[in-house]
């Protein structure tokens, strides 16, 4: 699956940025998983909870290192990760990030 400079191999559970490898676990990949099928649109938080852990959510604040450590590890990508405070979070398509 792929969204701009991303790459998702869902066979080695592996991330992409252009051609480079991104350390990454899987929760960070769930949720880039599902932020890519909704294609930059708003995803609320309570999908993304049900998306990575289904029914037993470990806390309500669960995703925030998640999506922190994702926005550090995106800074090379034209994906950006954007917070809408009490709505969501959304991947987008940016020009003029740094490159590798």
């Amino acid at each position: 699956m792929t969204y701009g400079d991303l790459t998702l191999n869902f066979e080695e559970t592996s991330t992409y940025v252009k051609d480079r490898v991104l350390d990454m676990g899987q929760v960070e990949f769930k949720i880039l998983n599902c932020l890519i099928k909704h294609q930059g649109s708003l995803v609320d938080r309570k999908l993304l909870h049900s998306f990575i852990w289904g029914e037993h959510i470990p806390s309500e604040r669960a995703l925030d290192p998640h999506i922190n450590s994702l926005r550090k590890k995106l800074r090379h990508s034209v994906c950006d990760l954007k917070t809408v405070y009490g709505k969501g979070f959304s991947l987008i398509i940016t020009q003029g990030k740094d490159a590798f």
